[in-house]
């Protein structure tokens, strides 16, 4: 964005105060710098690590990191002044189209809401880098920028002046194996620059590690690459020269010479100024400390900013730093809002003990063998304990206020709509969400439930008897059947001769033995011999076995059965769930949160050890499941909760308590539909930091008395840090030394 010149810039001789906010993987950077004829000088810079990283920190985390970094920087500030125009850095990933992403642009509207920041733009961290690097070095970059933080690295690759690629990783087992790596992805891009600079980790053994390293040969070097590194705050420097650039301001080179100094701790600051100035009485000294005013020394009268080589490059080029500077979205720009300054302001009580300590010559009381003065000495360094005592008495605690608030619980139900192209709308029912499908593939067993029984089947010959007048043949498979309806069939065709004989004689008749098999398997198909049949389909043939059947046989197996298979498929679409869901958790974009349950589930690929009815004691499965899965933002969810349950103005809906299940979820027309079943708790409308101004300077008591009367807070407990003894309990005098903890009844 191209700042304005506003009215208030044109003013000679006043101050005013700015603040550049760079947020960095693991850390954020704070740098506070005054204007005055528009000129820049730092006066104050911080820098405070998140626990992980920014993507992993809560949103209670976010703020108290930057609350911490700010608070720190404006420590030096006199008082009634304000650093609330801010211009931020941020990490190239955070930008999309120019733009800064929707999930990064919430956390910095958040946090310009609680800290009053009212932002004026932005700078990309490692474009803001490579001009201040093309203005120290009068030429644009060409080279490969590291940043290397405790647990990843980011390389961005820069070719006269602009980025290339970028790439990030996490580190291995090494952090120059790591880089090789990362390196590998930009061959397909040509040669790579022969230069490589290393910040926020450029300690002197790792640049040797870097220089003796031996590359790897696919990686085109032009020739081995130098390499160099940058100063710790490089970053913040890049960011405040950019915003000074788009100001029009010239940024003086000794602030920023005195900002690359390590903090140093108040203790070394006081040990500092220890014997600089030995020529004032102990009464002129009294005099000075305490509420001394504020100086503001006149600075130079500002010319037109002179053109340097870069300048007129950028110019020839028609290249601006607004390509890098690029606006803020009307939606985070943020309502003007007053900060009250400390009703007693600590850097006064610090410029006066400072002020106080450096008029004794501690060094020359000690090496004097004057008797005044060693009783002098003793007599000061009490009194300096008991300043340095009562300074952490009045600005030293911090304070934690747990409020038990009252909440209800609220459940509904909607009929809504997932949808991949339309925007979340509560009036409508419509939710942006993202389908997500992954395979997963697993291997299961079970035992067998089915029961079956098997068996031999009883053989033996029969004899086949023809009592008419013509010959018979009996075909195979003709069934024979016993007295007690027992059937055996014949394996073979046979032919009966007809029977023989005449009246006189008597008949005889016609006789053809033939072997018989039981349709069935059983011991009771083993007859004794002399057991006659019938025969299917004639009257005048009969059988008889001269010897027993043998050979039938039964028992009882285990078999699979059709609901083994069902059971099997169904315990291993379970167990494959959970991986499914986080699968698809690790898919879904920023801070997206997943659906409990699943659009749909097939089944790719099923394999099953045995068919129905085989005969096993354990039957087991093999699959590839497709799960398809819902994910939505989590602040689409939020907002369509509270447009949903949100009860007038004096209460509102606890986004951490939000749950959400979506019943009957099926896939429709390219979107999904659903009864989407809502829970949430409804709680006080609070402002934490309303009340920690309100709070701020009183004593324990008063404070919990004002704490009470607020609608919606059943209980109040306030614990100080470190305790004091023998004072009165009382809470800081800065609102961003008190915690507000809020904790849910009900």
């Amino acid at each position: 964005m191209n700042i304005p010149n506003l009215p208030f810039l044109e003013k000679k001789g006043k101050s005013e105060y700015f603040l550049s906010l760079v947020i960095r993987d693991e850390k954020a950077s704070a740098v506070v710098f005054e204007e005055i004829n528009r000129k820049i000088n730092v006066v104050g810079e911080h820098v405070e690590n998140f626990k992980t990283s920014v993507e992993d920190a809560t949103e209670e985390e976010f703020l108290e990191v930057i609350d911490r970094a700010v608070s720190t920087a404006e420590k030096s500030l006199p008082p009634d002044t304000e650093s609330h125009k801010t211009v931020f850095g941020v990490k190239g990933d955070w930008i999309d189209e120019g733009k800064i992403k929707p999930e990064y642009l919430a956390k910095l509207k958040k946090v310009s809401d609680e800290l009053d920041f009212k932002p004026m733009g932005f700078l990309v961290i490692p474009e803001a880098i490579g001009h201040l690097l093309q203005m120290e070095e009068g030429a644009p970059l060409t080279a490969i920028l590291i940043e290397i933080g405790q647990k990843g690295v980011n390389l961005s690759l820069f070719r006269t002046g602009k980025i290339i690629a970028t790439k990030q990783g996490s580190i291995g087992e090494s952090i120059v194996s790591t880089v090789e790596g990362l390196l590998k992805h930009f061959s397909a891009l040509g040669d790579l620059p022969p230069r490589i600079i290393l910040f926020d980790g450029g300690r002197e053994d790792l640049q040797q590690k870097f220089i003796s390293h031996k590359w790897a040969k696919e990686l085109s070097f032009l020739h081995l690459p130098q390499i160099s590194a940058l100063s710790s705050n490089f970053d913040a420097r890049a960011v405040l020269n950019g915003a000074a650039q788009q100001m029009g301001f010239e940024v003086l080179e000794a602030s920023l010479a005195t900002a690359a100094k390590e903090d140093m701790s108040e203790t070394d600051a006081l040990t500092a100024a220890v014997g600089e100035d030995e020529d004032k009485t102990l009464a002129e000294v009294a005099s000075e400390f305490g509420f001394s005013e504020h100086d503001v020394k006149t600075k130079e009268e500002a010319g037109e900013k002179p053109k340097t080589a870069v300048s007129e490059a950028l110019q020839h080029e028609n290249i601006t730093l607004s390509d890098q500077f690029r606006e803020i979205p009307e939606e985070v720009k943020i309502r003007t809002a007053e900060r009250k300054s400390l009703p007693i302001n600590a850097a006064l009580i610090t410029t006066g003990i400072l002020r106080f300590v450096k008029k004794i010559n501690i060094g020359s009381l000690i090496r004097g063998a004057n008797s005044s003065r060693k009783k002098l000495m003793l007599g000061i360094i009490p009194f300096i304990l008991i300043l340095l005592f009562l300074y952490v008495y009045l600005f030293g605690k911090t304070a934690t206020v747990t409020l038990g608030i009252d909440s209800r619980q609220e459940e509904q139900s909607e009929n809504i709509t997932f949808s991949q192209s339309a925007q979340t709308n509560a009036s409508e029912n419509t939710i942006n969400a993202e389908f997500i499908t992954v395979s997963e593939d697993g291997k299961k067993g079970v035992s067998t439930s089915g029961k079956k029984e098997v068996g031999d089947k009883a053989k033996g010959t029969v004899t086949m008897f023809n009592s008419n007048t013509t010959g018979v043949t009996i075909p195979t498979g003709t069934v024979i059947t016993s007295s007690n309806d027992l059937k055996f069939i014949t394996d073979k065709a046979v032919t009966v001769a007809s029977a023989s004989g005449d009246i006189f004689s008597g008949t005889d008749p016609g006789k053809a033995d033939v072997t018989v098999t039981a349709e069935k398997f059983g011991t009771n198909y083993n007859f004794p011999s002399d057991t006659k049949f019938t025969v299917e389909g004639s009257t005048s043939v009969a059988a008889k076995n001269d010897k027993p059947f043998s050979g039938g046989t039964k028992k009882e197996v285990k078999v699979v059965a059709k609901k083994d298979l069902d059971k099997l498929a169904s315990d291993l679409q379970k167990d494959l769930e959970g991986k499914a869901k986080e699968d698809i958790k690790k898919k879904a974009q920023g801070n997206s949160l997943v659906l409990p349950n699943f659009i749909s589930v097939e089944f790719d690929k099923k394999s099953y050890s045995k068919d129905v009815d085989d005969e096993a004691s354990e039957v087991s499965l093999t699959a590839v499941i497709s799960f398809k899965g819902v994910s939505y933002k989590k602040e689409d969810m939020a907002l369509f909760v509270k447009d949903k349950l949100s009860d007038g103005e004096e209460l509102e809906v606890d986004a951490d308590s939000i749950k959400v299940n979506a019943a009957n979820l099926k896939e429709e027309d390219g979107g999904a539909t659903a009864k989407l079943e809502i829970t949430a708790s409804l709680v006080p409308k609070l402002s934490h930091k309303e009340i920690a101004q309100k709070i701020k300077g009183n004593s324990v008591r008063e404070a919990t008395a004002k704490l009470s009367r607020i609608d919606g807070v059943i209980k109040v407990d306030i614990k100080l840090f470190p305790p004091i003894p023998f004072l009165p309990e009382r809470i800081p005098f800065s609102s961003g030394k008190i915690k507000i903890v809020t904790e849910k009844n009900g």
